[in-house]
């Protein structure tokens, strides 16, 4: 899995030259342009609906998307910055090993919180599907969310584990020029917890679609449906499909140019850092009638900024009332 070899492959720049993989470049470009665009308005809405939001049961995992795509937004833009440092001062050795480091370590943070974002999209999906069998369970599938969420920071340390002790292993390896086997165990690895994920996922998609044939049910469940949670997960999974299915073609293009199993996964890991949290954003935003109102229907660039910024929005009539953070956002019901 030496990835500086990638480059030095004929396939890999037959690839790059291909139509049709250019045509998925310039899909991923403009993808990311749109994932750095959308941060804000997600930001607003999010901040306008928190008051309902808070009255949902998914709203620990929720509003734990919410300030993680923040992160993860900053981090890209690190990511960039870092880049742009290191192919501008390539004369300045210091400069560049700093840049490369930077580089790998924001990566490592960047894929670390995208398969977190994995299992808890799955997570959702899995314990909507519990509460329409079990209703009754519904007070402690809450606990069980309020406990992942209180000790959410274990699935990270978790995964962050996994690949530092993956990554050691593999530099130990290629320094001891070890056999093959032990290459191929590191190999095997890294493609089953891949696999595991992505399988888990898909699954939990499908799992999904039984509560939809049967939406008007979901009626009698006692959280909150003004915001209607189950169309929120439900859209979310079935977009990120869409979008793992249509990764496929560039997949099987790479499989046909020769490319190593471990590039097609490198290929659909680094698609995911922006496919994904730009997925929770769309989601988000296009999940029900009300979300598109504030957007555009109820949209005004004043209030957006004030939104963004915190500033409060006092009454001039009711000075009396002191207005919480929450609060003043709010907008009227749809």
């Amino acid at each position: 899995m030496n990835v500086t070899r990638l480059f030095d492959r004929e396939e890999f720049k037959d690839l790059v030259t291909h139509k049709s993989m250019l045509v998925y470049l310039i899909i991923f470009f403009i993808l990311t342009i749109f994932f750095l665009i959308l941060l804000p308005f997600y930001v607003y809405v999010n901040k306008v609906n928190k008051t309902r939001d808070e009255s949902t049961l998914i709203f620990p995992i929720t509003n734990h998307f919410f300030e993680m795509v923040k992160k993860v937004y900053f981090l890209f833009l690190y990511l960039i910055i870092s880049i742009i440092s290191a192919r501008a001062l390539h004369n300045n050795q210091y400069v560049v090993v700093i840049a490369l480091l930077l580089i790998f370590l924001l990566v490592l943070a960047l894929y670390i919180i995208i398969q977190v974002f994995y299992f808890l999209l799955a997570f959702l999906a899995i314990q909507r599907l519990l509460i329409y069998f079990l209703p009754s369970f519904e007070n402690q599938i809450a606990k069980i969310l309020k406990t992942i969420h209180k000790y959410i920071w274990c699935i990270y340390v978790t995964f962050a584990v996994k690949e530092v002790v993956g990554l050691f292993c593999y530099v130990y390896c290629i320094q001891t020029e070890c056999e093959p086997e032990k290459t191929l165990m590191f190999d095997l690895f890294y493609i089953s917890t891949f696999f595991f994920l992505n399988v888990l996922f898909i699954l939990s998609a499908f799992f999904y679609i039984p509560i939809t044939w049967s939406v008007s049910k979901l009626s009698n469940l006692t959280i909150s449906n003004q915001n209607k949670p189950q169309r929120y997960i439900f859209f979310q999974m079935i977009v990120i499909l869409i979008f793992k299915f249509l990764s496929i073609p560039a997949m099987l293009l790479m499989f046909y140019f020769g490319c190593p199993f471990s590039y097609v996964i490198l290929f659909v890991a680094i698609s995911d850092v922006i496919i994904v949290p730009l997925i929770i954003q769309v989601s988000y935003l296009g999940c029900n009638k009300r979300n598109i109102d504030i957007l555009f229907r109820n949209f005004s660039l004043i209030k957006f900024f004030k939104v963004l910024l915190d500033i409060s929005q006092e009454s001039a009539v009711q000075p009396q009332l002191s207005l919480t953070n929450v609060s003043k956002y709010s907008a009227p019901a749809s």
